[in-house]
């Protein structure tokens, strides 16, 4: 299996959406309506499609028709449970701790002393068997999921053992063997495409199962029902989990196969709609691409319920349900009841006295900007090219200055346009002196990047994280027309005196002094209109808003062509619950537990991950978000619980018009 696939998979899941199968009307076929939908098997095993390339070799020791050895009839032959974490080779026991494992069976011949080791896998890994290729040349997408069986001479103890298991689960004869060999044989070669999900109505025991799993685990229980079948006597001192990966979806629509969707022009929309799913599934993508895409599943997905499913070489809709998706690792076969995706951590009962039942909580600001520590670096110096504590030139009170609105893409400078595609916008303000003709930019951001000032360091010296969210006002000269007008907006809004810039000058150094710390998050009830606001962040798009409003109060008029929006990042929960400082809950013996629940917590969104450790956390925050609906939130250097709701989070790109009384 391949790990930042699935956890890709898992935790793109774990933020999803759009396309919607009600928009077609009517089913388009009646398709069949047995459940689960039988797996579907082949008379022979397909020739594979040359385009389909495996990064790790299928069965490079074995053999990959899964051709098992005769064993003598009289031989008594032992049988071994292999259970691994997922691409231990590479990653060591890192997706064991998501109880992600791949399964195989072990035999040990008393006779010959040769052990051997059978297992059920992909061909092209698991993103190929999860998600297809978008090939330019071909309308419909291309599926490389075949899986098969494969048999090879000797265990290796040291790979199943150390993070996994091998345990002696019984004894078998050689007759035994050969008849499971000629079993699997047959299994092999009518069931060759591998079904990554387990789709289900709920997580509940009395669920309806829509589409069972066809993997390694599932191939596990196949063998083991045969050997039992045959006669074997086979028991374990553990409990015997495996990993299932679960969908959860009202009753799903069948829609058709290649043919009757990609090859009728009638049938244009939903297939352009089915590439565009599976588009924000492809691989190679880089970080950037990939955030772009776990947000575009998170919206399809959660949002607006809809996932497309091929199975059984034919395309359904899942009209998708919370908590959409889940990794259990489970006794035996499937149906074991899950744990209540409702319950949490413990949350301390008392809220801290005197703490205030204000909504929003109104934004703390502070008598003087505090010194920086030197523990916090920027990878990209702050105002390299301004004034760092936010100075601004005295104009002459006749002069006249033009306004600008100024937004552009997130990173613009490293990332281009990527960002904008989901309206993840940058705010600041440009001026220009109709005396000097001079330029200038002013602009309020984060000094050391937004990842730092959204979570914090967890520093082994320090038992309390450690944040370095600083934000400032930074005022340069020139504007970089290219790097605003190419990609976002350069659009003059209005003009005003020079003795208006300098009241303004004055006020933003103040307001530049007290309010110092940046917040990302927007916290409401729902995304209605009626919703209350629980938080409101202070960030780049509020300082220009707070500017615009200054502007208004000394006289401006400013005006606009466009609707002027800005980008939001909403956080959706019930009410709050108020938790603490850092020496209230790092500081007493008694909030121990909840120390280290929120030190747990903000490890998922530690920074300088791999590749794969990321999918991890990925996966992590998808369940502590979205499944356990939970979130502490750190504002005014105090911390929150969120008792998290859905949507749980959007990125907004909203109206924000300019000041009442401007023009």
């Amino acid at each position: 299996m391949r790990p930042v696939a699935t956890l890709v998979c898992v935790l793109t899941l774990g933020l999803c959406s759009w396309l919607c199968v009600s928009a077609y009307g009517t089913h388009l076929s009646t398709g069949p309506q047995e459940w689960p939908v039988p797996y579907r098997r082949v008379d022979k095993r397909p020739d594979v499609d040359s385009y389909c390339q495996a990064r790790y070799p299928f069965c490079s020791t074995g053999e990959r028709d899964g051709r098992i050895p005769y064993m003598r009839d009289t031989d008594s032959i032992s049988v071994y449970r292999l259970q691994a974490p997922v691409w231990e080779f590479k990653y060591g026991d890192a997706l064991s701790k998501l109880h992600i494992m791949h399964d195989a069976i072990g035999f040990s011949s008393g006779e010959t002393q040769r052990n051997y080791t059978m297992e059920w896998y992909e061909f092209f890994q698991l993103g190929n068997c999860t998600f297809p290729h978008l090939r330019a040349e071909v309308s419909a997408p291309f599926w490389c999921n075949q899986g098969a069986a494969c048999f090879f001479q000797g265990i290796d103890d040291e790979h199943w053992s150390q993070n996994g298991t091998l345990e002696k689960v019984g004894v078998i004869t050689g007759d035994m063997f050969n008849d499971m060999a000629r079993w699997v044989q047959q299994d092999n070669q009518t069931g060759v495409y591998y079904e990554t999900w387990t789709v289900r109505s709920d997580p509940g025991p009395n669920a309806t199962v829509w589409f069972e799993s066809f993997d390694c685990s599932q191939f596990t229980h196949r063998t083991y029902g045969k050997l039992a079948e045959l006669g074997a006597k086979l028991s374990s001192r553990s409990q015997t989990n495996y990993t299932k990966v679960y969908l959860y979806s009202g009753e799903p629509t069948y829609l058709g196969n290649d043919s009757t969707i990609f090859g009728r022009p009638d049938m244009k929309n939903l297939a352009a709609d089915i590439r565009e799913f599976y588009y924000t599934f492809r691989p190679h993508q880089s970080y950037v691409e990939l955030a772009i895409s776990l947000v575009e599943v998170f919206e399809k997905v959660v949002l607006h319920k809809n996932f497309y499913l091929y199975y059984n070489s034919e395309y359904w809709h899942l009209p998708m349900k919370s908590p959409y998706m889940q990794i259990k690792y489970e006794e035996g076969s499937p149906g074991v009841g899950p744990v209540d995706p409702e319950a949490g951590p413990t949350w301390a009962e008392e809220e801290e006295e005197g703490c205030c039942k204000e909504w929003p909580v109104p934004y703390r600001r502070v008598d003087e900007r505090p010194d920086v520590d030197s523990y916090c670096q920027a990878r990209y110096p702050f105002c390299l090219t301004g004034e760092r504590d936010g100075r601004i030139p005295y104009m002459r009170d006749t002069d006249s200055i033009s306004v600008y609105r100024l937004q552009a893409p997130v990173w613009e400078f490293k990332y281009g346009d990527a960002l904008s595609k989901l309206h993840i916008m940058h705010d600041a303000i440009g001026f220009s002196s109709g005396e000097t003709q001079r330029n200038y930019t002013m602009e309020w951001y984060e000094l050391f990047q937004l990842g730092n000032c959204t979570f914090p360091h967890l520093r082994a010296e320090v038992s309390a994280p450690f944040w370095c969210n600083q934000g400032a006002a930074c005022f340069f000269q020139g504007i970089d027309d290219e790097h605003w007008s190419q990609n976002g907006t350069l659009e003059k809004v209005g003009v005003i005196t020079g003795d208006m810039f300098n009241d303004m000058a004055r006020w933003v150094q103040q307001d530049n002094q007290t309010g110092v710390y940046y917040e990302t998050w927007t916290v409401r009830s729902e995304p209605g209109p009626n919703a209350t606001v629980w938080f409101e962040s202070f960030d780049c798009s509020q300082f220009t808003h707070r500017t615009y409003g200054k502007l208004a109060e000394l006289g401006a008029k400013l005006s606009s062509r466009f609707q002027t929006n800005y980008t939001k990042v909403y956080l959706y929960s019930g009410e709050p619950t108020y938790l603490g400082n850092d020496s209230t809950i790092f500081g007493r013996p008694d909030m121990k537990n909840l120390a280290a629940d929120i030190r747990e917590f903000y490890y998922t969104f530690r920074p300088h991950q791999s590749y794969v450790e990321f999918a991890i956390s990925l996966v992590e925050v998808f369940e502590k978000v979205v499944l356990h609906k939970n979130f502490y939130l750190y504002y005014n250097s105090e911390y929150w619980h969120l008792p998290m709701k859905s949507p749980y989070m959007q990125i907004k790109y909203e109206e924000v018009p300019f000041p009442i009384g401007v023009y």
